[in-house]
C-alpha cells in the first residue's frame, strides 16, 4: 500500500514537473518572438532613417541644380541685354540663339558666350543683328562637320572673336584658326581667291582683315548649311537639346516667380 502512494506522488510530481518545463519553454519562446519582432522594428526604423536621409540628399540636389540652372540663365540673359540696343534686339538674339542651339544640338550656353562676343568685337564694322547670328550658326555647324572636339571649337572660336577684336587675322589667332577651324580657312582662302598656302604671307603682311573674314564666313553660309542637313541626328546632340530647353525653362520659371532670389 506505501508502495503504491510512493508511486502515486512520483508520477504527480513528474507531470507537475513536465508541465513547469512546458510553460517555460512556452515563455522563452514568446521571449524569442519579442525579441525577433523588436529587432525586425530596429531594422525598419533604420531603413526607414535611410529612406528620409536619400530623400534629403535628393531634395538638396534637386534645390542646389535649380539654383546652378536659375543663376546661369540670370547670367546669360544679362550678357544679351549688354549687346542688345533694344528690347527687340534682346528677344530676338534670346529666341534665335535658342533656335540655332536645338538646331545644331549644341550648348545655349557656349553660343550665347560667342555671340556676344562677336558682337562687341565685331562692334567697328557695323556688322547687322541678321549676320552675326548667321556667322553663330554658321560656326557651329562647320566645326560639327569637320569634326572637331569641343576642346578645339572652344579654342578656335575664342581665337576667332580675338582676330576681330583686334580687326585682323595674324599671329596666334590664324595659327589656332588653322588648326582647329579648317572650315574657316577653307572659307577664307576660297573667298579671297588663294590657296591655303597663301594664307599664311597674307596672315604676315596682316592682310586678313576681319572684314574680309566676316564676309567669308557669310558667303560659305549656304554651303555649311548643305553638308550640315547630311549629318544624322545623334544621341549627344538630342541630350544637350534636353539640356538647353531645362535651362530655359528653369529660366522663365525664376524669372516669373523670383525664386531664387527669395
Amino acid at each position: 500500500m506505501a508502495a503504491n502512494t510512493e508511486l502515486v506522488l512520483r508520477v504527480r510530481v513528474t507531470d507537475q514537473g513536465v508541465q513547469v518545463l512546458e510553460q517555460i519553454a512556452g515563455k522563452a519562446k514568446a521571449a524569442e518572438s519579442s525579441f525577433g519582432s523588436l529587432k525586425n522594428a530596429a531594422v525598419t526604423l533604420n531603413q526607414g532613417f535611410q529612406l528620409l536621409q536619400s530623400g534629403a540628399s535628393i531634395i538638396s540636389s534637386i534645390t542646389s541644380s535649380f539654383s546652378e540652372q536659375a543663376d546661369k540663365a540670370t547670367t546669360l540673359s544679362a550678357r544679351l541685354r549688354l549687346v542688345s540696343t533694344s528690347s527687340t534686339e534682346y528677344n530676338t538674339a534670346q529666341s534665335r540663339l535658342f533656335e540655332i542651339s536645338q538646331q545644331t544640338g549644341t550648348s545655349l550656353e557656349s553660343n550665347v558666350n560667342l555671340y556676344t562676343r562677336l558682337a562687341r568685337n565685331t562692334a567697328a564694322l557695323g556688322v547687322s543683328q541678321n549676320d552675326l547670328l548667321r556667322v553663330t550658326e554658321t560656326l557651329n555647324k562647320a566645326l560639327i562637320v569637320s569634326g572637331a572636339t569641343s576642346e578645339e571649337a572652344s579654342a578656335g572660336t575664342l581665337q576667332l572673336t580675338q582676330a576681330f577684336a583686334k580687326g585682323r587675322l595674324d599671329g596666334d589667332e590664324f595659327r589656332s584658326v588653322m588648326e582647329n577651324m579648317p572650315p574657316v580657312a577653307d572659307a577664307l582662302a576660297r573667298s579671297l581667291g588663294v590657296t591655303k598656302g597663301e594664307l599664311f604671307a597674307l596672315a604676315k603682311e596682316g592682310q586678313l582683315s576681319g572684314a574680309a573674314l566676316m564676309k567669308a564666313l557669310l558667303e560659305v553660309s549656304d554651303k555649311t548649311d548643305a553638308a550640315f542637313s547630311k549629318l544624322p541626328e545623334t544621341i549627344g546632340r538630342a541630350w544637350q537639346g534636353l539640356q538647353n530647353q531645362i535651362l530655359v525653362s528653369v529660366g522663365r520659371f525664376d524669372q516669373a516667380t523670383g525664386t531664387s532670389t527669395a
